[in-house]
């Protein structure tokens, strides 16, 4: 009640929201909710009752704008045009990256990484560490997603607890990394994406439909690889040498720096939650 807005940064925090004001109307501010991701899952009830709520909550009086990072979520055609912004623009530098590239301390202690929560092809990475003995590769993902790497190559190191500074540091800790998507339909991996561009890392990635919303010259860019099979990607990586890999890298770190500077993201957010006379909030 002490502010003049609220402004939510993920979608269930969102839902939480409308939920309790549903409830407790009294102290109801304009409300602004960014990064709405849904997968959706045929035939699940669960799923269904996800959608139907999220779209519930942002068409409703307590939501006035709702942020959206590609055109391609499951969620984006529902949404009424005057709910919905589509931003495809993140940033948010590491501390812990930048704090470990002026030491110059990180050690190599794989060839390929591969790392995330959400929409991975986790067998994927398996079957091309098997396509690729000779190859160190390490993993960190959600203990679901062990059933997909089992029985694990000798030639491959997962962890299921990576978070925060540990994840990061296995990307540090990597010549490249690989992002196999699940669903290219599906907004996933460009934290990751950015994180290993930040560290001076190369990207392969699956053909998507997302990433171009964030990098319009995707097609042009040497670092980021995009692949359409997975042989396809095994006949590009045994191509490159690892200095190759560390040049795109470095041309990875430069266009990161470039491009994703922190102080015009903040400033399209502050453009986006300021508000009107009439205490709503405008785009």
């Amino acid at each position: 009640k002490r502010y003049a807005a609220v402004f939510i940064w993920q979608q269930y925090v969102g839902l939480y929201y409308f939920l309790i004001s549903s409830v407790f109307p009294f102290y109801r501010r304009p409300c602004c909710v960014y990064y709405i991701i849904y997968k959706a899952t045929p035939g699940s009830f669960i799923s269904w009752m996800k959608r139907f709520m999220l779209i519930r909550m942002i068409h409703s009086k307590y939501v006035q704008k709702a942020i959206i990072l590609s055109k391609c979520d499951a969620l984006y055609a529902d949404i009424r045009a005057e709910k919905r912004i589509h931003l495809s623009t993140y940033t948010e530098k590491s501390s812990y990256i930048e704090k470990r590239l002026a030491e110059n301390s990180s050690k190599c202690t794989s060839d390929y990484f591969s790392g995330g929560a959400n929409n991975r092809d986790y067998s994927a990475v398996k079957r091309l560490a098997e396509m690729m003995g000779d190859k160190k590769f390490s993993v960190a993902c959600l203990p679901k997603d062990l059933l997909r790497l089992s029985p694990t190559p000798q030639n491959m190191r997962v962890s299921c607890d990576a978070y925060g500074d540990a994840f990061e540091e296995l990307i540090l800790s990597t010549k490249a990394a690989v992002l196999p998507i699940n669903d290219p339909n599906v907004t996933s991996g460009q934290i990751v994406c950015l994180r290993a561009m930040q560290s001076a890392k190369p990207v392969f990635m699956t053909r998507n439909n997302f990433m171009a919303d964030w990098l319009p010259d995707i097609a042009s860019l040497r670092f980021l690889v995009m692949y359409d099979r997975l042989e396809e990607l095994r006949s590009v990586l045994i191509v490159l040498t690892d200095q190759d890999l560390h040049e795109m890298g470095l041309q990875a770190r430069e266009y990161y720096l470039s491009h994703f500077d922190e102080e015009p993201f903040y400033r399209g957010i502050a453009d986006v939650i300021l508000l009107e006379d009439d205490g709503s909030l405008r785009q």
